[in-house]
């Protein structure tokens, strides 16, 4: 973990001096006294692939998080489990965060599969005809949707734990044989726009999966919900 730790610190000092495209060394002067933007702070993902919690260790966790850790990650965010049988695998992980003060947002992959067109918690797959079936979430089932991610935010809130922010989807544009739900950029400014009222929590949205401007449109500032 501590070997992590530094190839993150290496990384991060690799973008700010740079290599052009002639392969030579060059550095990026920065003035403090110049504002462009503010930067709320610098984390990650909790979870293992499989989306377990129990994968890193409360040390291992401190080794990254934390104002006097190694990285000094001031952010997690929280995988949101499909079945709310198993929201109990967040809390541990969401109390610590919270006690050692990090910001803390949560991200679902999928919403249960009934609300979705292709009736699978994946985002694409193949049927028996061969014939690739896309989730998105039905708007019938946007209401349910939004209740869903509040009943989150309040489980997490009953067991002492302040969700700072949620997600309405992680990577809404990719088109994973696995967990997940497209959206398309009005799809999710219509989805925050007449629901986000009912989710007692700063929303976010959305976390594509590449750089692209496609999904401006539906930005929620942080304590928006349209």
């Amino acid at each position: 973990m501590k070997k992590l730790a530094q190839r993150i610190v290496l990384t991060a000092v690799s973008l700010l001096t740079g290599i052009n495209a002639f392969g030579q060394l060059t550095t990026v002067r920065i003035n403090k006294n110049t504002t462009y933007q503010k930067v709320t702070g610098f984390g990650g993902f909790v979870c293992s692939p499989q989306f377990g919690y129990n994968h890193m260790t409360t040390s291992e966790i401190q080794t990254l998080w934390g104002a006097n850790s190694q990285a000094g990650y001031n952010i997690m965010r929280l995988y949101i489990p499909e079945d709310s049988n198993n929201w109990s695998s967040v809390l541990a992980t969401a109390q610590l965060a919270k006690s050692m003060g990090l910001t803390i947002f949560a991200s679902p992959w999928t919403m249960p599969a009934a609300w979705k067109t292709n009736n699978h918690v994946n985002a694409v797959y193949t049927d028996a005809n061969g014939v690739q079936q896309i989730g998105y979430l039905k708007t019938a089932n946007y209401q349910d949707y939004a209740l869903y991610l509040n009943s989150f935010v309040t489980y997490l809130q009953n067991n002492g734990v302040n969700l700072d922010y949620i997600s309405i989807q992680n990577e809404p544009d990719e088109m994973a044989q696995y967990q997940g739900c497209i959206w398309t950029p009005a799809q999710i400014a219509n989805f925050v726009r007449d629901y986000g009222q009912l989710i007692n929590c700063k929303v976010i949205a959305p976390e594509s999966v590449g750089f692209t401007d496609n999904f401006r449109q539906c930005h929620a500032q942080p304590g928006d919900h349209g």
